[in-house]
């Protein structure tokens, strides 16, 4: 059953963060992370073994097209060492990014209500005019630069798959608050604020041979409760396997969960991180907390960086 504009309102209008933190404030959740909640994040380090959660970076055209990493290197005759270039692109499901909460909007606003289309210009700068009003000179509020100082939190597996005893949800399974409260009763561990909550669903599970060109909108997803749930816990960061609402053919909401997590609550979303190495790491230190560290580049004005992000144990 579809949901429907109205309904995906209420859950917008119920999980709005705008104001919480000031009328000027593009931090949103991050401002949970405060200097005790670091701290606190420090001493879940205990064998100091550290380990990416980066997707590989490929190079050379993607699957349909979509571009991957553009790398040139060069060597100039007589110089010392070599010079290199790297164009990526930074959004998608090939590649693990951090979104700027200017990467959602809903009804013409970003998160805290900063205008989106720039007429006049207070969110996106005039120069180079891009098809619809936009502007490729990038975002002037919420960009990935509000960001800069890095997370460095408490991170949270939560195995879905694993509490329903599979190695990997159906593509047609929706993921929802009580599945995130058995994956935590099954973990151990409960969620809470200032937390980078990870959730898997096994959608990369060696075995299950992922189709990214056709099953890329059939995938599991999620459904209110569970972005109701993740508001609720006051969580500063989200990762996964599973990055939008199921189902979702809301014409208002194309992505109902980034709308959400990023425009109302103000949450930065880790997509595609490597979930599938993350709980190898903690079955291996058998407990699923750990210390995550992750920094964008801070590009002025994208609302997007690849990151490598580190799990500490």
């Amino acid at each position: 059953m579809d949901v429907t504009d109205e309904e995906l309102e209420t859950v917008f209008e119920a999980c709005k963060n705008w104001g919480r933190w000031g009328d000027e404030d593009q931090l949103g959740t991050l401002n949970f992370i405060t200097p005790e909640t670091r701290a606190t994040a420090a001493r879940t380090v205990r064998a100091g073994d550290s380990r990416s959660i980066c997707r590989p970076l490929l190079k050379g055209p993607g699957v349909g097209n979509h571009p991957r990493v553009d790398h040139h290197m060069s060597m100039f005759p007589g110089a010392p060492g070599s010079y290199d270039y790297v164009g990526i692109s930074c959004h998608g499901r090939y590649l693990t990014h951090l979104d700027a909460l200017a990467h959602g909007s809903w009804q013409g606003r970003t998160y805290n209500g900063f205008p989106l289309n720039p007429q006049p210009a207070e969110v996106l700068g005039y120069g180079n005019s891009a098809p619809g009003g936009l502007s490729h000179d990038g975002a002037v509020h919420c960009s990935i630069t509000t960001f800069r100082n890095g997370i460095f939190t408490r991170g949270v597996l939560l195995d879905v798959a694993a509490a329903v005893g599979v190695d990997w949800l159906d593509s047609t399974y929706a993921v929802t608050a009580d599945d995130l409260d058995k994956a935590e009763e099954l973990a151990g561990v409960r969620v809470g604020r200032g937390d980078a909550l990870f959730v898997r669903t096994g959608l990369l599970h060696p075995d299950r041979n992922y189709d990214y060109e056709n099953e890329y909108s059939t995938r599991a997803g999620l459904v209110a409760s569970a972005a109701q749930w993740m508001y609720g816990r006051e969580i500063s960061v989200y990762g996964g396997d599973v990055i939008e609402m199921a189902p979702y053919r809301s014409p208002s909401f194309p992505t109902p969960f980034h709308q959400i997590a990023l425009c109302a609550i103000g949450l930065a979303l880790l997509d595609w991180p490597d979930v599938e190495a993350l709980k190898a790491a903690c079955a291996e230190h058998h407990r699923s907390e750990f210390l995550l560290t992750v920094a964008p580049l801070p590009v002025a004005g994208s609302t997007g960086s690849a990151v490598n992000p580190i799990a500490t144990f």
